[in-house]
């Protein structure tokens, strides 16, 4: 199925179509697709974007997230622009979900809701993987004091995070945030000049995380580390943190 129309409509009918059919493939051409509602990409379904595939959000639409993936997804330029609209994630990726060379760039999202915790791209699901994409120039913030992650895994959710470049991003907490008790993998990622709050790489479990290869090399801040591992709650024991290893990193 070949994507001629340049909203959200156009992709649910796509879907639908493909679905019908057991699954299948759909491209999206060079041009730009606004969402006002959710579309969800099924496990059967691939998409192929065009690198010129500009995936935007109608800021008078209030979707919680404009996709939800649980198939597969490569290429194509998501803006992650929402203004004061309260986004809780911009991408979410489910069940064995794949993200791969994607721009997601030039975003600016902020809010003054105090209890917001947004992130750019949200992982739920046991198997996501997360390859070769580019964040660049990305400003989330949030003016009530919330968390606004690029990137965040819940809690028994499972990952790869491998290969992607995070540039040019400032003012959220962390880079990738992972509350993950399912097998993770953030290896060979490069870091450049971001500004993030609290860390590039925070961890609040591991039963199975390796984080290796990454280059961070990050612009300065008071507070702020590289990869920082802090238990959810003053109760948690650190039998949160089995099997971690921490290895070949530069900083």
């Amino acid at each position: 199925v070949d994507i001629v129309s340049s909203n959200h409509e156009g992709f649910r009918d796509a879907v639908s179509s493909l679905n019908a059919l057991g699954g299948g493939t759909f491209y999206v051409r060079e041009g730009t697709y606004t969402f006002r509602s959710t579309v969800f990409i099924s496990s059967q379904i691939s998409v192929i974007a065009d690198s010129r595939a500009c995936i935007q959000r109608d800021l008078s639409g209030s979707p919680n997230h404009i996709l939800t993936i649980a198939g597969r997804w490569t290429g194509g330029l998501f803006t992650p622009k929402s203004l004061t609209a309260n986004l809780t994630a911009f991408i979410v990726l489910s069940g064995k979900a794949v993200l791969e060379n994607s721009t997601i760039g030039d975003g600016e999202v902020r809010t003054t809701d105090g209890n917001f915790t947004f992130a750019v791209v949200a992982i739920t699901g046991p198997a996501v993987s997360v390859f070769n994409n580019r964040f660049i120039d990305n400003k989330i913030a949030n003016d009530g004091g919330g968390s606004p992650r690029m990137i965040f895994a819940s809690i028994g959710s499972g990952y790869k995070l491998i290969g992607n470049t995070f540039k040019n991003n400032s003012n959220g907490s962390a880079g990738i945030y992972s509350q993950s008790t399912g097998t993770v993998v953030i290896g060979n990622n490069i870091f450049d000049n971001n500004l993030f709050q609290t860390s590039t790489i925070l961890i609040e479990r591991s039963s199975g995380t390796l984080i290796i290869g990454n280059n961070i090399d990050n612009r300065a801040r008071t507070g702020t580390s590289g990869i920082y591992m802090t238990p959810p709650a003053a109760d948690m024991v650190v039998a949160q943190f089995e099997g971690l290893t921490i290895a070949n990193n530069t900083f």
